[in-house]
């Protein structure tokens, strides 16, 4: 038996993979984990498409990969650098992310509230049968090892 998790999801895309696994394995039980507080290292909001993709574009020639996302539902996406479980994380990233030349970056306090979707104990068969799950299914995310400290 193993402890496997899936996400971080937002409360939509949750539904989406619940629905994924319930489909997959019928009687697989399930539960949700609520991550704590998010800290991000961002640039943005941007007024037009144009001026993001010019950044994105930027922080790639750095070999910075940034994910789109919103701090808050309704809010303007802004390009994520990294995230962090604290403050002080977030801003010495910021200062490594300084020393590379990324100017524009701020830390930002993530409230959007990211769940996973658990499966505490999941048999071999269950295991390859949520390994097998399309990973559009699970909003590109897949079941991975729970983490030692949550466990």
């Amino acid at each position: 038996m193993a402890c496997l998790e899936a996400g971080p999801y937002s409360t939509a895309e949750l539904t989406v993979a619940e629905a994924a696994v319930k489909a997959a394995l019928p009687d697989l039980g399930w539960s949700e984990r609520e991550l704590t507080t998010t800290w991000w290292v961002a640039m943005g909001p941007f007024a037009e498409a144009e001026q993001m993709q010019k950044k994105r574009d930027e922080l790639k020639r750095r070999s910075i990969a940034p994910e789109l996302a919103s701090a808050a539902p309704g809010s303007a996406p802004l390009l994520v650098i990294s995230r962090h479980d604290s403050r002080a994380a977030a801003e010495s990233e910021l200062t490594t992310l300084l020393d590379r030349g990324v100017r524009t970056a701020r830390v930002v306090n993530a409230s959007v509230p990211l769940r996973l979707l658990r499966v505490a104990q999941a048999s071999e068969a269950q295991q390859a049968a949520l390994a097998a799950l399309p990973a559009d299914k699970l909003r590109g995310k897949a079941f991975l090892p729970c983490p030692a400290d949550t466990l």
